[in-house]
């Protein structure tokens, strides 16, 4: 079978965040602290688990199903109020949720060419800079036009370098 793209593995991967973050602190990567739990339990103990975001991991906070994509479910709960909500959203469209911790800053892509001969080599980045959203959400994403995409971005060569040999980890 001739195709291109990652394997099955990476798409799983990539779809489940609790497992893909765990991967990712394994192999040396800085992670924001998170918290997972089911719907089942955030039905018998929403105060508690309220309680527990806002101890370990404060606001804002980033909420998320576990095993969806395209940024589906995701949410920032900038206040206390709004946390529960975002939280049952996250429960749409997945019976578990994940809160981190919000990380303010600049988001960027690179993508990775693999060949027989070479083997791996990070293109050069890209950033992306939602146009209406707060964050690179589902609008953001699919939306023509809803997202700047900037190649290469106003950065550093190290910093660029930087970003290609983290690509690779």
């Amino acid at each position: 079978l001739v195709f291109t793209g990652s394997g099955p593995e990476a798409s799983i991967l990539g779809m489940n965040k609790l497992k893909s973050i765990k991967l990712f602190a394994a192999n040396g990567l800085e992670v924001p602290k998170f918290i997972v739990f089911g719907q089942e339990e955030w039905l018998k103990n929403t105060q508690g688990i309220i309680k527990k975001i806002e101890k370990e991991i404060g606001l804002p906070a980033v909420v998320k199903p576990v095993s969806r994509g395209s940024s589906i479910g995701v949410t920032i709960a900038k206040e206390q109020k709004f946390l529960a909500q975002a939280i049952n959203e996250s429960f749409k469209a997945d019976k578990d949720a994940m809160v981190q911790k919000y990380i303010r800053g600049r988001e960027f892509a690179c993508g990775v060419l693999e060949d027989k001969k070479d083997g791996a080599f990070p293109l050069l980045p890209t950033e992306i800079k939602p146009k209406e959203k707060e964050f690179f959400d589902y609008h953001s994403k699919y939306v023509a036009g809803a997202t700047e995409e900037i190649t290469p971005p106003d950065l550093p060569k190290k910093t660029i370098k930087l970003i290609q040999k983290t690509t690779l980890l």
